[in-house]
Order: C-alpha cells, then structure tokens, then sequence
C-alpha cells in the first residue's frame, strides 16, 4: 500500500481551498472531508456562516484596590471576581489561588509574589506605568504584563488646560480676594487674553499630544 496505508492505486482529489476529498471507490461517491476546529470556522466564514464561539474557562480574578464598577461588572460576566484590599503579607498567602490579578500603584507585584502566584496568567494595572510590578521576573514565568497606557490621558490633558487659563486669568488669585478678603477688585485680576496667542508644548507625548489638539 501507499503512505498511509492508502493504496498506491487509489486516486485523491484536491478539493477547493487546500481541503482534499476522499479517495474514490468503484461503485462508490466522492465524499469530502469534513473541516474541523479553526479550519471549520474559516470555511464557514467563507460560506457566509456563523462561526462557533469557544467557551472559555471562568479565570479567578484578585482586585487589590478601587477600579470602576463597570470594569468589575464586565468581569463577574464571565469569570469569579473577588474585591479586596490585602497587605502585602495577605497577598502572598492568598495568591496562589489566584488565576489573575488586577491593581493600580499601591500593590507590588514583586518576584516573590509572583513565584508564589503559580496559577497567575496575568497581572493587568489599572494605570499608565508597570514599575510596581516585577515584569522581567513575570515574563521568566510566562505571565502576561498588560496596563492602560491612555488611561488618564484626557483628564490630564483638560486639567493642564484648565490650569493654564486659570494663571491667564488670574482666577486663583481673584478667588482668594473675594473668598478670603470680601473684595471683588476686577480690574485687578482681568488676566491675559488667550485669543490669538500661540502655546508652546515641551513633549509630544500622549498628554502633550492631546493638549494641541
């Protein structure tokens, strides 16, 4: 017989796509190969179908400080959510059960909690930077660092503009006359108008960026 244990005599017939059909019989009809998995998918694609959805397994997740209440609903979704604030002696003795964990920059993630977090896949922070959580010694164990770089982006962005037509203005200042003093001394405190200035930005960064814009 051929490779296989087709025999050698037995025709195959390609079919479209890549996909083969299987080998004729006399007497006998064509039939094809059934797709299975991600191939399946692909062809239904093709044939207007809609492809299945893999169920996931529910992951445990340790949150360790506030993040927004519809972050956690989206998460109790699908998966076992568990809110608490720990020390960093309770985070070692509890994270081994743990499938994931989500902080902000007051939990460290150090090495050791991570050797001790054997079922951690993730570690997500809810913020822009990552330096409180050990990364290379993350990565070495194969758990993936994510964190959400644009996260403050247009709050900071709206608060340096609000400050800056504040000094213009001379509203903190006009604030302190009238709040702390009695006086309201108008004349004092008109400021600098803004229409037709040009405002220099040091940093073309994500805030800098947003700030010309």
């Amino acid at each position: 017989g051929g490779a296989g244990g087709v025999d050698e005599g037995t025709p195959w017939v390609t079919g479209t796509g890549g996909r083969f059909l299987r080998p004729t019989r006399s007497g006998g009809r064509r039939t094809r190969d059934r797709p299975r998995g991600r191939a399946a998918d692909r062809v239904g694609e093709r044939e207007g179908a809609i492809p299945r959805r893999r169920r996931r397994s529910p992951m445990k997740i340790l949150v360790t400080e506030a993040i927004s209440e519809t972050g956690i609903s989206l998460l109790e979704a699908e998966h076992e959510v568990e809110v608490r604030k720990v020390t960093p002696a309770e985070l070692l003795e509890i994270i081994p059960g743990y499938d994931a964990l989500i902080t902000r920059s007051e939990t460290k993630v150090t090495a050791e909690v991570l050797a001790r977090g054997t079922r951690l896949k993730v570690v997500g922070r809810a913020g822009v930077g990552v330096d409180n959580v050990d990364v290379a010694a993350a990565t070495e164990r194969g758990v993936v660092v994510v964190n959400v770089p644009g996260a403050n982006t247009y709050s900071t962005a709206e608060q340096a503009f609000g400050l800056l037509i504040a000094i213009a203005r001379n509203i903190p200042q006009a604030h302190h006359a009238l709040a702390r003093e009695g006086r309201w001394d108008r004349k004092s405190y008109v400021g600098t108008e803004l229409h037709g200035k040009t405002l220099g930005i040091i940093g073309l960064g994500r805030i800098g960026s947003e700030v010309a814009v």
